[in-house]
């Protein structure tokens, strides 16, 4: 192999391996004593940089710590809400690596639907998923369809996406939010996977991702689910909510001249001969 070949494949990974590791803002596993306060022991639970957060509730559902996992039990035709108090909005490491990550398990209600809200103005929002003041809320039914609603708007006509295997099971979501900024007007992408398979967001487009902009509210992240009849309970565990990596741009810079002295020489080369 040439001189040149080598230099690029060693400067290739170079730059893969200088990506800046994920920020985690913050962790929450749950995994302490069964306990109906939500808030008890946060600082052996939690980790990241918001550590010691404290999570508040509407007033419809009932909430407790349950075998390791928050659970919230609504018993009428109402929306439970719990959301950590801080608003992501005004993390200046998801601003400065231009996205953030949201995963967790989710076990969906049985008998009705699960949500997750993304920039609600408020964190205990009556009915946050569906909101006007909400940016993005995803509606999750127990038999496998899929509502996303952006400001109140529903976008995609429940396309029936996302299998669920009815309530008692968890999965793992994973969400993806990359912007600029948080600014009212600014536009931004969200991805979404379940169990690891990539749910199709946008099926009107090529793209699996969605984008909408942002309303340039707070942005709170708000769990909540509803209720028929009987009481219904939702379980959420292992919440994560982290920076995208990005690479360091500085060393951007030196790949790219380093390429083009090389290529360079390479095209001399060939010249001579």
């Amino acid at each position: 192999m040439k001189i040149n070949s080598i230099l690029q494949i060693s400067l290739t990974g170079i730059l893969l391996a200088s990506t800046t590791s994920a920020q985690l803002i913050i962790s929450d596993d749950f995994n302490i004593d069964d306990t109906s306060d939500i808030n008890a022991s946060l600082n052996t639970r939690q980790a990241g940089t918001q550590a010691g957060t404290s999570w508040i509730t509407n007033s419809n559902g009932i909430y407790g710590i349950i075998n390791g996992r928050l659970d919230a039990e609504v018993t009428s035709p109402v929306d439970s809400g719990a959301s950590l108090d801080y608003d992501f909005a005004t993390n200046s490491d998801i601003i400065a690596a231009k996205g953030f990550t949201v995963s967790f398990d989710m076990t969906p209600t049985d008998g009705s639907y699960s949500a997750f809200s993304i920039g609600a103005s408020s964190p205990i929002a009556t009915r946050p998923v569906i909101s006007s003041n909400t940016d993005i809320g995803l509606l999750m039914e127990d038999d496998g369809r899929l509502a996303i609603f952006a400001n109140g708007t529903n976008v995609s006509d429940q396309n029936g996406a996302i299998t669920w295997t009815g309530g008692g099971s968890l999965d793992f979501v994973e969400l993806t939010i990359l912007t600029e900024n948080f600014n009212a007007s600014t536009s931004f992408t969200i991805s979404m996977t379940v169990a690891g398979s990539t749910i199709d967001l946008d099926p009107d487009t090529p793209s699996t991702s969605l984008t909408s902009t942002w309303d340039g509210g707070k942005n709170y992240l708000v769990f909540s689910n509803r209720g028929v009849s009987s009481s219904i309970s939702d379980n959420f565990d292992n919440f994560n909510v982290s920076t995208v990596a990005i690479p360091e741009p500085k060393l951007y810079s030196i790949f790219i001249g380093l390429s083009i002295m090389l290529t360079a020489l390479n095209s001399r080369r060939r010249i001579k001969i």
